[in-house]
């Protein structure tokens, strides 16, 4: 009768008169072993189990087998392989040994959000299929509007981007290429409606192309123009390692990295997006979806 008992696996030398006992432990007693650890994850040995990958986030593989599943330890998430990228779990992602902020504006805003309108701007919250916060600067030149995470009108400041390890953000622009609007969407501190923020790592839509910037103290320590994306949807990825911040376009992968960098703002700062209209025509950002992870002190 099988054994749920996995035994060392042995060589079988020639001419050698195998024993019963041998075959039924090699073939026999192993194969059950691997057999129920497939169905149901039955078998009571530790061999022979099904395991995820795992390991810190900076640690996962290059993406290359669809399909595959890695769990970043350091802040307890899932990350699925689609062949080329990394996609970050945000069904149920939140953090399970990390701290961890996501929402996905289903109903309204789950997370303390504060807003901003200037001139002919207007931010308007869409329901249904959407499940979004549209943000519209109206046709007037100059035109702004932000939406940021907040604690509240006395401390708005949340975030210490020395603990950030994840952060990730997801908006559609009517017009991904117009030359004529800014957008901002990162970790940011000292900004308003106008004007640079002080300090942050963010993402910056200006004349087209996208650029990735690190600033401290009102001074941009990087800032490297990523390219322009035509695609409707953007996911912008930010990943903080112990020296560096990686900025990702799209791709959260190896190929997708663009930028590095050793300056890091130390100041708190908020988890927000603003988008500003530098023409005569309307200029539209739904802000979709945004996560914050980090480890837990």
């Amino acid at each position: 009768m099988a054994d749920d008992t996995w035994t060392a696996l042995a060589d079988f030398a020639t001419d050698e008169v195998v024993t019963a006992t041998k075959l039924n432990e090699q073939l026999r007693d192993n194969l059950n072993v691997l057999q129920l650890g497939l169905s149901g994850d039955g078998s009571t040995q530790s061999e022979g189990i099904h395991a995820h990958k795992a390991g810190a986030l900076a640690d996962r593989p290059t993406p290359a087998k669809a399909g595959r599943w890695y769990y970043a330890t350091d802040i307890g998430i899932w990350l699925m392989d689609d062949g080329t990228e990394w996609l970050i779990n945000t069904d149920g992602g939140f953090a399970q040994k990390g701290e961890g902020w996501f929402d996905d504006l289903i109903v309204d805003y789950s997370i303390h959000w504060g807003s901003r309108a200037d001139g002919s701007s207007s931010l308007d919250m869409l329901s249904g299929t959407e499940s979004a916060v549209r943000m519209s600067t109206g046709a007037t030149t100059g035109s702004r509007c932000l939406l940021r995470a907040t604690t509240g009108a006395a401390s708005r400041n949340f975030i210490d981007p020395t603990n950030i390890t994840l952060a990730f953000f997801r908006l559609r622009t009517d017009d991904p290429s117009a030359s004529n609007q800014s957008l901002l969407a990162g970790i940011v501190s000292g900004w308003d409606v106008t004007g640079d923020p002080v300090d942050g790592a963010y993402f910056l839509q200006a004349a087209a192309n996208w650029f990735a910037v690190l600033r401290v103290g009102g001074v941009n320590q990087d800032s490297v123009d990523l390219g322009d994306d035509g695609a409707s949807y953007i996911n912008l990825i930010l990943e903080r390692t112990a020296t560096q911040w990686k900025f990702y376009l799209n791709t959260f992968n190896a190929a997708g990295l663009k930028l590095t960098s050793s300056s890091s703002p130390t100041v708190d700062c908020d988890w927000g997006f603003r988008i500003g209209n530098n023409g005569t025509v309307d200029r539209r950002m739904s802000v979709d979806a945004g996560g914050i992870w980090k480890e837990r002190p």
